[in-house]
């Protein structure tokens, strides 16, 4: 437990005693005549109590925030741990994972092309990706892409998105070939990660995964977000936030499964929130940073535009619309346009408010349990900023709210049944499962000889295999997160097996090569 952990009752009596000193004023703007310090030490002042109150209750080891004005004034620093098997400190200049946030990135850097006419978000899939094998009933020539960006498509595939997302295993003609396999379904918005993952493609002209090069160019540079990459491998170990997720006693580091090889069109950035509030402020702005033009207006203008009716609800937020990588819909009746992402052991979420002229960038490293905690963050925020009387009781029944919903998770977890008794040794030889195991769609397992073991991966996912007691050719594994076991089979009992299946998807075998 990181060193500013509390109680939910400890933090919510110290969130009440700054009720009278934080008073909120009516209006949402600073005085123009204020000198920058003081406009900071004002911002500070209100906002970061809200967060460390937050932080207390302990759903995350750790947080980042950065809140951006239309008009240049920002506030913004890290809170908590980055890693807690080291102790390590989140800082301003931490970098967390932001999954399905990518998604603004990629629809942004499209809509540049299509305005410089490099790109036609109308051009079927036909035009776009002429050499693939789209089955009949693709539509190939009818979808285009533009529904590819606004989940309206209809497509899906058994493993291409495991492969873009988990495992890293393919290349990008590999890719185009299995689309082949592409099924069709209704045309109405469904979220989901496929379409932006064959946008990936199609900016890639040089069949390289070079869509991270064109979102570099088009997005990342001219916007300044020099702290934003797709290559995590460039990320120094102690600049990386490392993924938690809750556990019986508080959160828990989890193994970290993004590596280079995983990073996706449709999720596959590492990044700051104050890089994030560059990307809101541009689109505050109609692309005018720095007092220069860096994307035109025209584009921004387009990424906000409600493309395609859907109806969700998402914690705090009523959706109603989708743009070009945003949803788009209310928080408490006020308009927002946002786009969160989630992963194992993080949650991202940027959110600006047009009419407001604001935005707010939120990165946890809680893993699923912290979504709730980066969105109370967001809402306390976004109440204090529109001078709300109510909001830090709001914010009190937000965090006590979120108390119960932990506690109540960490007795679930406590009384989960034990995991199956390891033994010392398996039915083999040690040696006799190395190797690797292929399954036609989802890609290969490698088994390999460890000191202590066996230790089994599947692109940047890794772990160890523990032979049970009661079934010594099977093994507890994490590989995919959950408890799983990962059954050996066929071949002589004194010799290698012939294929291995996971207990949690029986039918898939994966065959010894």
């Amino acid at each position: 437990m990181h060193a500013s952990s509390r109680s939910p009752r400890t933090a919510l009596a110290a969130l009440a005693l700054t009720v009278l000193a934080l008073a909120v004023g009516p209006a949402p703007a600073l005085a123009a005549s204020r000198a920058p310090d003081d406009v900071a030490d004002d911002l500070d002042a209100r906002l970061r109590p809200l967060v460390e109150e937050a932080l207390a209750v302990d759903a995350t080891p750790g947080l980042q925030v950065a809140v951006v004005f239309a008009d240049g004034r920002t506030w913004s620093d890290g809170f908590g741990i980055a890693d807690l098997d080291t102790g390590r400190p989140v800082t301003r200049t931490t970098r967390f994972y932001i999954a399905s946030t990518t998604k603004a990135l990629t629809a942004l850097a499209a809509a540049r092309l299509d305005a410089r006419g490099e790109l036609d978000l109308d051009a079927t899939l036909a035009e776009a990706l002429p050499d693939a094998p789209w089955p009949a009933d693709a539509h190939a020539d009818d979808v285009t892409v533009r529904d590819l960006l606004t989940h309206t498509h209809g497509l899906s595939h058994p493993a291409l998105g495991f492969r873009v997302a988990f495992t890293g295993q393919y290349t990008v003609d590999s890719f185009v070939d299995a689309l082949a396999d592409v099924r069709s379904g209704p045309r109405s918005f469904r979220y989901t990660n496929f379409g932006y993952d064959i946008v990936g493609v199609i900016l890639d002209r040089e069949r390289t995964r070079g869509w991270t090069d064109v979102v570099a160019r088009e997005v990342l540079e001219p916007l300044g977000m020099t702290r934003t990459t797709a290559h995590i491998s460039e990320v120094p170990a102690d600049e990386l936030a490392m993924p938690h997720e809750h556990g019986a006693h508080g959160p828990e580091r989890i193994d970290l499964r993004k590596g280079d090889a995983n990073m996706g069109p449709a999720g596959g950035h590492v990044t700051t929130a104050d890089d994030l509030a560059r990307l809101l402020l541009a689109e505050l702005t109609g692309g005018v940073l720095d007092g220069e033009q860096v994307v035109p207006a025209e584009v921004i203008a387009e990424t906000q535009r409600a493309q395609v009716v859907q109806e969700r609800t998402f914690l705090h937020y009523v959706r109603h619309a989708w743009g070009l990588g945003w949803d788009i819909g209310t928080l408490d009746g006020e308009t927002v346009l946002h786009r969160p992402g989630g992963f194992a052991g993080y949650y991202s979420n940027a959110a600006f408010f047009p009419e407001h002229g604001f935005g707010v960038a939120v990165l946890v490293n809680g893993g699923s349990t912290s979504a709730v905690l980066a969105e109370d963050v967001v809402a306390a925020i976004v109440d204090t900023l529109l001078g709300r009387r109510d909001a830090l009781v709001r914010h009190a029944r937000r965090l006590e709210d979120l108390g119960l919903q932990l506690a109540g998770a960490r007795e679930r977890l406590a009384s989960r049944p034990a995991p199956p008794p390891v033994t010392d040794a398996p039915t083999r030889a040690w040696d006799a499962y190395v190797g690797d195991y292929a399954h036609e769609m989802f890609g290969t397992i490698t088994v390999e000889r460890t000191d202590d073991g066996l230790r089994m991966t599947m692109g940047p996912m890794a772990s160890t295999l523990l032979p049970l007691a009661d079934d010594a050719d099977a093994f507890r594994t994490t590989l995919f997160g959950d408890d799983d076991v990962a059954a050996f089979e066929g071949g002589a009992t004194d010799g290698a097996p012939a294929a291995l299946r996971f207990r949690s998807e029986p039918g898939a075998a994966y065959a010894r090569r």
